[in-house]
């Protein structure tokens, strides 16, 4: 039976470590890249809204310039 050091316990627990920080990080990035992607929408969407269209959702052309001129991160994060 072969012998396992305690060296090669030791890296091995890192090595998972560091697989579960990468994979935390990289689902993080998808997350980002998502609001991301829902930002560029809605904006995109309200500013091809009408008068008419922003009065029945209860929003002004005051609003949407707003919307449009705040960084994507500064949004809220629903």
């Amino acid at each position: 039976m072969a012998e396992i050091a305690m060296g090669d316990i030791t890296e091995n627990r890192a090595a998972g470590y560091r697989r579960a920080v990468l994979a935390g990080a990289s689902a993080a990035l998808v997350v980002l890249a998502r609001r991301w992607i829902k930002a560029r929408r809605d904006r995109a969407s309200l500013q091809g809204m009408d008068a008419h269209a922003r009065r029945d959702i209860g929003i002004t052309a005051g609003d949407v310039r707003l919307a449009s001129s705040t960084p994507w991160w500064r949004w809220p994060l629903n």
